[in-house]
């Protein structure tokens, strides 16, 4: 039986994700014992959906505490951007759909890579609001001192008594622009986005960069995509991605027909997909909408879903609000 089979019998049960998942790790526990394949995954897997169930528990009083936690923490950081001339910015957190866990799941086993290697499960985007549709050198500027702001909060204990966080190594980048910046790669990113704008350099501070990744100042060449992006780990072991973006950043990305648009890239990521194809592995997750209808909020269009099946689970963390 595939890993997505048993998530799906699951979900044909059950009424809400915590019960989905509870039933699925008992399941899958039971597929080692069939499959030697499935064993060098059980582990793993295990405590990635554990992890995850972190994010979805909620205490008797209806809350989740790590959301909880993060709206106290989005309100310090707040309070900090306003003290440093900050006023105009969104931040919001979203966490994971069920969907997109098990597809970045199935993905990354396909590509031989550690599913500890997800680490984007929960993830807080900041954008700045901006006055025109173009990016320039002071709106990159105030990019770079937002993230240089926020870095420091998590970085600092000082900043967040009670709570302990650790910044994760950022890793490699890959298919973006190179740091010489070549006519031929300054004219892939012009095609892709026109209104594309190139720091003259990096600005994080030299103490952060290790810990950054840094696509405002090497974009990537596929899509255009910039932004400023790290990994945050908390004491209980959870792991966030906090992205920081401009709001013409943004706005290219929301457009359809961006390149750098999540949902067109995802797809091309899936039609050029050439990864060895293992038999427990599928890396669409689909379910009979039919057989989905004892669900409340369950709907297969993502963009009416409120189960957390299809769509992200999202909060306002200015207003601490859910939406």
């Amino acid at each position: 039986m595939k890993i997505v089979d048993t998530l799906i019998n699951a979900a044909y049960k059950q009424s809400d994700v915590p019960a989905i998942l509870r039933v699925f790790i008992e399941d899958f526990s039971k597929l080692s014992e069939d499959d030697n394949q499935m064993s060098f995954y059980i582990d793993p897997i295990s405590m990635k959906i554990e992890e995850y169930m972190k994010l979805i528990d909620e205490t008797d009083d209806n809350v989740n505490p790590f959301v909880s936690e993060m709206g106290i923490h989005a309100q310090n950081l707040k309070s900090k951007f306003k003290e440093a001339g900050f006023n105009h910015f969104d931040m919001k957190m979203r966490r994971k759909s069920l969907c997109s866990l098990f597809n970045k799941i199935n993905k990354t086993m396909r590509d031989g890579k550690s599913i500890d290697s997800i680490n984007d499960l929960v993830g807080m985007e900041i954008t700045l609001h901006t006055r025109s549709d173009f990016d320039s050198e002071d709106t990159l500027k105030d990019l770079y001192n937002l993230s240089n702001l926020t870095l420091e909060y998590f970085s600092n204990s000082n900043e967040h008594k009670g709570s302990k966080f650790s910044l994760c190594d950022a890793g490699e980048l890959k298919d973006t622009i190179s740091t010489e910046r070549t006519p031929e790669e300054v004219k892939t990113l012009k095609n892709l986005n026109s209104k594309i704008y190139l720091p003259a350099e990096n600005m994080i501070e030299k103490r952060f960069r290790n810990f950054v990744k840094d696509y405002a100042f090497q974009p990537k060449l596929t899509t255009a995509y910039q932004g400023i992006q790290f990994v945050v780990k908390t004491e209980n072991g959870i792991y966030f991605e906090i992205q920081l973006k401009t709001q013409p950043m943004r706005d290219y990305l929301d457009a359809e027909d961006s390149p750098g648009n999540h949902k067109n890239h995802k797809e091309k990521q899936i039609d050029s997909s050439d990864c060895e194809q293992l038999d427990c592995l599928q890396f669409n997750l689909e379910f009979d909408s039919k057989k989905m209808s004892h669900i409340d909020g369950y709907r297969p269009n993502v963009s009416f879903d409120r189960s957390g099946i299809v769509q992200a689970v999202k909060w306002d963390l200015r207003k601490s609000t859910h939406f």
